[in-house]
């Protein structure tokens, strides 16, 4: 019984260790998608973890992209016409434990600073009673 606990307690504490395998990096450029056979589309799987997909190059054809997730499978292309963004710096995709080392630190800080001055000046005051 205590070897079993024992063990247990180690797989834990290893577990949060930070010792988790780096996930793989899968670069996409513009001839990535034009090299596809016609009609098919390239997956970005994030229904699992353990990948990283960095789409780089102007000239990305985003409707040849799926992306699979536990809700189902979306056409990228049509996902990122509703999005107001700009696709200059490149995209990086994958699940959020995955993402931890690949997206930039300053602006998340900046955004994640703004944010909150944002939502504290915009919060109404809650009523005492």
């Amino acid at each position: 019984m205590r070897i079993a606990v024992l063990s247990g307690l180690i797989l834990s504490v290893g577990a949060c260790s930070g010792t988790a395998a780096k996930p793989t990096v899968t670069t996409v450029s513009p001839s990535t998608i034009a090299g596809l056979p016609p009609g098919q589309a390239f997956e970005v799987d994030l229904t699992r973890g353990g990948t990283v997909y960095k789409f780089e190059g102007p000239g990305i054809d985003f409707s040849r992209v799926s992306v699979l997730t536990t809700a189902g499978t979306r056409n990228f292309g049509e996902q990122l016409k509703g999005a107001n963004t700009s696709l200059e710096g490149g995209i990086t995709l994958g699940r959020p434990g995955d993402l931890r080392d690949h997206l930039p630190t300053k602006t998340a800080a900046r955004r994640s600073s703004t944010a909150v001055s944002s939502a504290s000046a915009t919060t109404p005051p809650t009523a005492s009673t």
